[in-house]
């Protein structure tokens, strides 16, 4: 079944099935059926986000998808409860996003 995709620019793709913010687990194979069945219809650039919490989650789901969105964990230290750190926090977080996604993914394996 075609799925009908009316974008110009890109695609978002949730990679949780949940409000901003999340930090539950994510289903990767859905993710791959999912960003497999976009592919087939559209050439847009798919871009995920909801669910990418950590860098290293970041790094799971880079291999589904073209780009990766992330806002929740580099506002949180900005916010006025975080303390005197929340800057020098958010910039680490920016840094270990960047780490996790600074090479070309490896084309993701699933298990059967």
């Amino acid at each position: 079944r075609s799925l009908p995709v009316a974008a110009s620019g890109w695609v978002v793709v949730p990679a949780a099935a949940a409000p901003t913010g999340y930090q539950g687990p994510l289903d990767l194979p859905g993710l791959h059926d999912y960003t497999t069945r976009l592919r087939a219809t559209t050439s847009h650039p798919l871009v995920a986000g909801i669910g990418i919490s950590t860098p290293e989650r970041a790094a799971e789901v880079a291999p589904f998808v073209d780009a990766v969105v992330t806002g929740s964990p580099l506002v949180r230290p900005l916010l006025p409860t975080s303390g005197p750190r929340g800057l020098e926090d958010a910039l680490e977080q920016v840094r270990a996003f960047a780490y996790a996604l600074r090479t070309p993914a490896a084309p993701a394996t699933l298990p059967a």
